[in-house]
């Protein structure tokens, strides 16, 4: 999907390649091409990552809090609309309801 990540040990979430709908969420559409940090993720420990072809979704060690990005085509960031997000954010639903996550994926 021309987007890689990786979650070192300590949970920071680094991300590189394609930034197109700001899918790689460092707050614009720029391509990386070095392993790039995704600030908006530096005060919350991220357990798994998926990656769809114009989106991300990053999963907190919690269970609970799932954060999206990129194109909203379709609500598939799930915040209740079809906004491009190019800076991961929080998907209400789950922590609203307290439902705990097992795994995600993307189609």
């Amino acid at each position: 999907f021309r987007h890689s990540g990786v979650i070192t040990e300590s949970g920071e979430v680094f991300t590189f390649g394609s930034g197109d709908y700001g899918k790689l969420g460092h707050g614009n559409s720029s391509e990386r091409s070095t392993p790039t940090k995704v600030d908006a993720l530096e005060n919350v420990q991220i357990k798994t990552m998926n990656f769809g072809s114009n989106h991300s979704l990053f999963l907190a060690e919690d269970g609970i809090s799932l954060y999206t990005c990129g194109e909203g085509t379709k609500g598939k960031l799930g915040h209740g609309d079809v906004i491009e997000v190019n800076i991961p954010k929080l998907v209400d639903f789950f922590v609203q309801e307290n439902i705990e996550i097992k795994q995600i994926g993307t189609g």
